[in-house]
């Protein structure tokens, strides 16, 4: 009986199309990988961008997170952020909090209150708890929203509720 590494198993559903898998592998060969034995940035960097290519939100993530830090590519603000806003559209979590982020400070993008608090409610609609106190801010701020100090608490309150212990402060 032949064993297969993870990466042999995973490739016949990578090569089929599954950004999932295409993922994995590319998480295999990463250095922040704790359990990585043979970090490769370049193998790493490119599952990732297939991954993406695919459609898979996490693979968007991880490629917009290589853009931002420089990692295994050039650094480019603009391509992570247009890989945060792709990840985000494909309903990942991490990436409307990101974006929430981004606008509010201008990071790698100007800054924009009205496109901040867009991302956090779109986040805080999905019951994302970062998101729910990202725009228990806004409100509390009225960065984006009007002022509105009983529907900041209200958010900051349900946030709470859902683990964010950011949201005390």
């Amino acid at each position: 009986v032949q064993v297969l590494s993870p990466e042999d198993e995973l490739l016949p559903k990578a090569n089929a199309g599954d950004g999932d898998a295409m993922y994995e592998i590319g998480w295999m060969h990463d250095r922040h990988n704790d359990e990585c034995k043979k970090p490769d940035d370049t193998k790493a960097f490119e599952w990732y961008k297939r991954s993406a290519a695919a459609g898979y939100s996490y693979g968007m993530l991880n490629l917009a997170l290589e853009y931002e830090s420089g990692r295994h590519v050039k650094a480019d603000e603009a391509e992570a952020l247009k890989w945060y806003k792709r990840a985000a559209e494909a309903g990942n979590d991490v990436a409307m909090d990101t974006l929430g982020w981004m606008y509010d400070g201008g990071f790698g993008c100007e800054k924009n209150y009205n496109e901040s608090a867009k991302w956090y409610r779109l986040g805080a609609d999905a019951g994302v708890p970062s998101c729910i106190s990202g725009l228990g801010a806004c409100y509390e701020c009225g960065k984006g929203v009007g002022r509105d100090d009983a529907e900041a608490v209200r958010l900051f309150q349900r946030a709470i509720n859902k683990g964010d212990v950011r949201a005390i402060g």
